[in-house]
């Protein structure tokens, strides 16, 4: 049976997939499986949590051999070509890893999986994968508010703006005055791409003729404005 095209594992709120490479196994000699059984299938999705990368895989061996993961950070330039490696998690039957943006830096990176069943079947009839993830950024740059209005009419305050960053934003959240701060959704509902655009109504008039707003972004970069109310 040919090696199975990968399953990619499904998304759930701000989880972005990753493109795994569409290969049948290899065995450890480097060359393609072609047996009998099927070798392993496995997805993954890269969930942005603030200030943390966390890479979930999803595989599923036809043999139900048990099954283990290494994950590996690697530092890239704009075109792939690796400048540094960090061993994230070593073997391990967990199919997680996370890493802190903090301590990683700034920069393009992209996550390399690889996952065997050395556990059940040995050194020599282990089968293994190995794919990486899409690169994406890591940034301190803060996000920035563009095309901001606010306008009363009939008693309740319209407001608008885009907001643009480097990496996905991570919550979008506005106040009125010294009052307490609540979060606002983009025109498409959920706050997950490095561009938003927002427009929604208030039904109060913001005191001191001003609404702030501030937008924080996955690496926890966050920009504060005031807006004008006209």
């Amino acid at each position: 049976m040919p090696g199975q095209r990968l399953s990619m594992g499904e998304s759930y709120g701000g989880a972005q997939p990753v493109t795994l490479d569409e290969n049948a196994f290899r065995s450890n000699d480097g060359r393609y499986v072609f047996g009998p059984q099927g070798p392993p299938a496995f997805g993954a999705t890269l969930s942005f949590i603030p200030n943390y990368r966390t890479v979930y895989v999803a595989a599923h061996d036809p043999d139900l051999d048990l099954l283990r993961y290494r994950f590996v950070l690697e530092k890239v330039t704009d075109k792939g070509d690796v400048k540094e490696r960090k061993l994230l998690k070593d073997w391990d039957f967990e199919p997680f890893a996370s890493f802190d943006v903090a301590q990683a830096g700034e920069g393009h990176f992209r996550v390399a999986v690889s996952v065997d069943d050395f556990h059940t079947n040995g050194p020599t009839r282990a089968l293994s994968d190995y794919a990486t993830s899409e690169i994406f950024a890591v940034t301190t740059v803060l996000p920035e508010f563009s095309h901001a209005k606010a306008r009363v009419a009939s008693g309740k305050t319209q407001v608008s703006f885009k907001v643009n960053a480097q990496v996905p934003l991570a919550l979008v959240q506005c106040a009125n005055g010294e009052g307490k701060w609540f979060s606002v959704d983009p025109v498409d509902e959920i706050t997950d791409q490095s561009s938003e655009s927002y427009d929604f109504a208030l039904d109060f008039v913001p005191n001191f003729g001003s609404l702030t707003c501030q937008a924080t972004d996955i690496d926890q970069n966050a920009r504060k404005v005031d807006i004008k109310v006209n």
